[in-house]
């Protein structure tokens, strides 16, 4: 669970990413050629964590983890800013398949 002032570090975190590379499977190493950071939905998210508070998911946490690892909120609480939104298959709900960070306002950023 993260503290305000961890919530607000990590969003910003993860918004200072925006415009990184996308690359399935990534998890914030740099890129060989550009140097640039690159990041799936999950290695963002696990990045962003490591670097605000730990520990360090990287090698082990995908979205199949996350939701397994992550305490859930009720459907009747609001999500905070710095909540993990986790998108399931259409075909299986306990089968996530993204996930993306809660900015408040109906926002989500990932």
């Amino acid at each position: 669970m993260l503290r305000p002032t961890q919530r607000t570090a990590f969003i910003a975190t993860v918004l200072s990413q925006m415009h990184c590379p996308y690359r399935w499977g990534a998890k914030g190493e740099r890129d060989g050629v550009t140097h640039q950071r690159l990041f799936d939905c999950s290695g963002l998210v696990t990045w962003a964590l490591r670097e605000v508070c730990g520990p360090d998911w990287r090698g082990s946490h995908n979205t199949d983890r996350l939701w397994a690892d992550c305490v859930r909120v009720s459907h009747a609480e609001e999500p905070k800013p710095g909540d993990l939104v986790l998108y399931h298959s259409k075909t299986d709900p306990t089968d996530p398949e993204h996930v993306m960070v809660y900015l408040g306002d109906g926002l989500v950023v990932g």
